[in-house]
């Protein structure tokens, strides 16, 4: 199939609301440049609208409690998320039936997913209890069960692999991996091509992780201030970070997480991560773009382009196409989605388009319009 979009303005991570038309033929972007010809192509006339690259939540979890959250994947791609990171599964559930459940959403109509299948961690450690309901991973006590996890992951189809650190808010977490265990698991993650990832939410915890050698902080912290080394150190390493600050305002039905209490508990908090992700980003640090989003009732509201992420890294002095490549480019780079996050020739047609420009709540994200993921329009809006 081949599709002309005509008299748009794109904008990315590389342009600002640059004139164009963009040649779609099959899952690619063929073609990008003024008055192209449109053949046998369907030409969909979108004057007056802002083309962007669709966009990454890079921390999810496309299963919780034993139920696979196919309606909200299918919600994600549909309000123009174009891709996932599944942080681990959030329940018990075998790793067998989450990866054929992924396999199977490998279509159009779904986002693409990097996924890190079962968390791994010590008993009573971050997604293995003390509660039932939190018994989400593979146990491991020794060297020998570390190697084994990552194997079992690796030939299970998982693309990464995600422990964490307890920081005092999920749970009642009674033990953590030593810095002997993370080390190895990160190293055999990486020997098998697997990206390594940690839950943390205090400073002290994200700088266990960097100095073992894991690939991505699936948080920012909000206790304290980062330290300049530390800072540096993340920077050198290459190691990004992710927002997962929520929205603040309580205005989205995705607001705050119940273990913190009340909106004025996670504003104070929210506050700490802005100045940390403004000191990451001024050091040069990679920032992700990423929601935690699990389990909801209301797929169409919270499977959406995280716009409030968005809002608040311009409210913590981020300039607004930065903004935007933290949730398109740089989470494709990291997760090895190469062919994503820019709107140019020969990237995939995954891509939204809405009337007019951003404003500063970026709210024109917001179920946009016009949606096309791997060539097939999704939404468009003589639909609507």
């Amino acid at each position: 199939m081949r599709v002309l979009l005509k008299n748009v303005h794109l904008l990315d991570a590389e342009r600002e609301y640059m004139p164009a038309d963009v040649l779609v033929d099959g899952e690619d972007i063929a073609a990008t440049g003024a008055d192209l010809a449109s053949g046998d192509a369907e030409v969909v006339d979108l004057s007056g609208y802002t083309l962007m690259p669709g966009f990454f939540d890079a921390h999810m979890h496309a299963a919780r409690r034993g139920r696979d959250n196919e309606d909200m994947l299918r919600a994600y791609a549909r309000n123009g998320v174009c891709a996932v990171a599944d942080l681990g599964i959030t329940g018990v559930g075998t790793l067998e039936h989450h990866m054929e459940f992924l396999r199977g959403l490998y279509t159009p109509e779904y986002p693409y997913i990097t996924s890190a299948g079962r968390f791994v961690d010590v008993p009573e450690g971050y997604g293995m209890g003390p509660e039932a309901g939190m018994a989400w991973g593979i146990q491991v006590e020794c060297a020998e069960d570390i190697r084994a996890a990552v194997e079992y992951l690796a030939q299970g189809g998982a693309n990464g692999v995600k422990t964490g650190i307890s920081d005092g808010i999920v749970g009642t977490i009674r033990a953590a991996m030593d810095r002997d265990m993370m080390t190895l698991l990160a190293d055999e993650a990486r020997r098998r091509g697997l990206w390594s990832a940690a839950h943390i939410g205090r400073v002290k915890d994200l700088r266990t992780v960097v100095e073992c050698g894991i690939d991505q902080a699936a948080h920012t912290p909000g206790d304290e201030e980062m330290d300049d080394e530390l800072v540096a150190l993340m920077v050198t390493r290459s190691i990004p970070m992710t927002t997962t600050m929520g929205d603040m305002t309580g205005t989205h039905p995705m607001n705050i997480p119940p273990s913190y209490g009340t909106l004025k508990v996670f504003n104070e908090h929210r506050r700490i991560m802005q100045k940390n992700l403004k000191k990451f980003y001024d050091a040069g640090g990679t920032i992700l773009i990423g929601t935690d989003l699990a389990k909801s009732d209301d797929f169409e509201e919270d499977a959406v382009i995280p716009y409030f992420e968005l809002a608040q890294l311009l409210d913590a002095g981020i300039p607004m196409r930065d903004a935007i490549r933290c949730g398109t480019s740089n989470p494709a780079k990291v997760f090895g989605f190469e062919r994503l996050g820019l709107v140019e020739p020969g990237m995939k047609a995954c891509m939204i388009a809405f009337p007019g420009a951003l404003d500063d709540a970026f709210k024109a994200l917001d179920h946009p319009p016009f949606v096309i993921n791997r060539g097939q329009i999704l939404t468009e809006p003589a639909a609507r």
